[in-house]
């Protein structure tokens, strides 16, 4: 099957969400989610989903040093490796 696609950037839009905006509180339940995530079997998608966007909350500016250190404290060498790179 035969498909297209196409997508344009909507410049209005007015995103009410972000990571910069979302309160430590919430970063931390974040955080708690995707470790629970991890403990998915190895090679399933939902551990890669988690550990990706560990690694993104690394590397975000807008993350604050309590959760850095408890992603430091993960002994993950690529969240390492990002953490570094700051």
């Amino acid at each position: 099957m035969d498909r297209s696609a196409s997508a344009s950037l909507n410049s209005e839009f007015d995103e009410m969400l972000s990571w910069r905006k979302t309160p430590d509180s919430k970063k931390n339940a974040l955080f708690d989610l995707l470790i629970m995530g991890r403990n998915i079997p190895e090679g399933s998608k939902l551990k890669a989903d988690s550990d990706h966007f560990l690694g993104c909350m690394a590397l975000h500016e807008s993350t604050p040093d309590f959760l850095l250190k408890k992603l430091s404290a993960l002994n993950d060498p690529l969240i390492d490796e990002v953490i570094a790179s700051r």
